[in-house]
């Protein structure tokens, strides 16, 4: 759907996904569903996420990802990295902005 964006300590895209088989990240991973809906399974667990849900997927977590057909998916890869101005900008901005009651919120 859209190149990634890289940048020093983060990388964000936009995908339509169909399938994205098991694999797993060395920093969190954050999944926001903007259109359509997606099944997550995380260390066997399913999650299905629906427009508007967002999964935080922890580092070195494997995981796996179904498309149900038209979706858009915001992906942000986040690595783990304290010192990051990025990571504390970013998880002030998202425990402000996105009402907690949509965020499916699962840390595993």
């Amino acid at each position: 759907m859209s190149e990634p964006v890289i940048g020093d300590s983060y990388q964000i895209s936009l995908q339509n996904i169909r399938h994205h088989s098991q694999h797993i990240h060395l920093g969190i991973e954050i999944l926001f569903v903007i259109r359509g809906e997606v099944e997550v399974i995380v260390n066997q667990d399913s999650r299905h996420l629906a427009e508007n849900d967002l999964l935080l997927i922890n580092a070195n977590e494997v995981h796996t990802v179904k498309g149900h057909e038209d979706n858009v998916v915001l992906l942000l890869q986040i690595p783990l990295n304290p010192s990051s101005s990025f990571i504390r900008i970013f998880m002030c901005v998202i425990s402000t902005a996105i009402h907690p009651k949509r965020i499916m919120g699962y840390i595993f």
